[in-house]
């Protein structure tokens, strides 16, 4: 069992030497480990920065034939923990009940001193 790993076309490339994406064939789904994703527009605020992380998330899952359901487990940094409410009410409007399981974790700083958010996903997609 090889992984893959790659970058989906729909997505921004990389700002790095990493993958978006790395697919590990299991039998009959396959498990996604994706990249931690930032906003494309740094300039927003936290609620705006977590809705374009989350739209990468669904960019990558979309390439791999996967939704947002498939999502098994969610890894949230933020800058920021007073506003962790707001990023909670976004994430509420992207997945339903039941829940992914979720880490949230303060940090000092992201890759660029403008993100607030970023987010990372694990998911399990049928095939």
């Amino acid at each position: 069992m090889e992984a893959e790993l790659f970058n989906p076309a729909q997505m921004a490339t990389p700002v790095g030497p990493y993958s978006h994406v790395a697919r590990v064939p299991l039998p009959g789904a396959d498990l996604l480990v994706i990249s931690g994703q930032l906003a494309s527009d740094l300039d927003a605020d936290i609620v705006g920065q977590t809705e374009q992380a989350l739209e990468q998330l669904r960019l990558a899952l979309e390439a791999c034939g996967g939704r947002l359901r498939h999502v098994i487990k969610l890894t949230t940094f933020t800058t920021d923990l007073s506003r962790r409410d707001e990023v909670r009410a976004v994430r509420q409007r992207y997945f339903l009940e039941p829940f992914p399981a979720s880490t949230l974790v303060k940090v000092a700083a992201l890759v660029d001193p403008r993100a607030l958010v970023e987010i990372e996903a694990l998911a399990v997609v049928p095939r």
